[in-house]
């Protein structure tokens, strides 16, 4: 009995083994017999430029914008590279370094989305234009505000993530006036590159 219902056992396997193989093959003689489908051309869109947004449809405003998002994140990595150095000098202990990076992060996080919006409402060469003084002037006003204590340089490094917060946005707002899809890749493709670059001449400096 055992060796009879080994053997009806292995025969049932068998049979579904050759019903899926048969299937198999069907299915693909039949994708094989199918005539190719046709590839269908979407037309190419061309996409009109934004009226606002900032600049002129040249790459002069890509320039602007690459070396104003160098700047930013040059005058931000700064900052943290030289931290080991403030708190040897200054006597900051590691609740104040975190504090201070709270400061700047709260400011940026304050006004990412205003920035942006402003950028699309006036133009983001201006609003980039309006923050890079802001900002730099800040960061010139840092030594100063380190001298003054630790709540004058929280205070000077939440005004600098203000300023620095519509950076992106408005750099993005500058890119999307350029005429073209090309030129809209290649200048956001610049404007990360220059933003690369200030983060790594920030570590060197």
């Amino acid at each position: 009995r055992g060796y009879c219902f080994a053997r009806r056992t292995a025969g049932s396997s068998y049979n579904a083994s050759m019903r899926f193989a048969t299937l198999s093959t069907l299915t693909v003689a039949t994708a094989l017999s199918m005539p190719p489908a046709r590839r269908r051309q979407s037309p190419r869109l061309r996409a009109e430029p934004v009226a606002r947004g900032g600049s002129s449809t040249n790459g002069g405003g890509v320039a602007f914008a690459a070396s104003a998002m160098l700047l930013v994140s040059a005058h931000r990595t700064v900052f943290s590279a030289a931290m080991p150095e403030l708190q040897a000098s200054l006597g900051f202990d590691a609740r104040t370094v975190g504090a201070l990076q709270a400061a700047y992060l709260a400011g940026y996080g304050l006004t990412n989305a205003a920035g942006g919006a402003a950028a699309d409402r006036v133009g983001g060469a201006k609003v980039l234009a309006l923050c890079l003084v802001v900002w730099s002037s800040l960061v010139a006003l840092t030594p100063a505000a380190a001298s003054l204590g630790v709540a004058a340089l929280a205070l000077c490094r939440f005004g600098f993530g203000v300023a620095s917060g519509p950076a992106l946005p408005a750099s993005l707002a500058v890119v999307s006036s350029q005429p073209d899809a090309d030129s809209r890749a290649k200048g956001i493709a610049t404007v990360l590159c220059g933003f690369n670059v200030g983060s790594a001449a920030g570590l060197l400096s």
